[in-house]
């Protein structure tokens, strides 16, 4: 057993995604979007909700993912 430190592992690059429709927050944890903002991605619900932070207001909230385009920044599809 070796006491060499392991090289630091790369850290993922974070998921971003662009807002191609305006969609209004209904309640305090939802976030409102704008066409053109960039959301910062931290986590996915398997129902269609996102939960996120944009990038140019600094706000965060739940937002509908179908209301991005998650090609434009960043998400790669399988």
């Amino acid at each position: 057993m070796s006491n060499t430190p392991r090289p630091p592992q790369p850290q993922p690059r974070p998921v971003r995604v662009k807002a191609i429709y305006r969609f209004t927050a209904q309640l305090p944890t939802e976030l409102a979007l704008d066409p053109g903002d960039e959301i910062e991605v931290c986590e996915m619900s398997d129902i269609g909700w996102t939960y996120g932070r944009c990038l140019a207001s600094g706000r965060s909230g739940w937002f509908p993912i179908t209301y991005c385009d998650i090609n434009d920044v960043g998400v790669e599809t399988q």
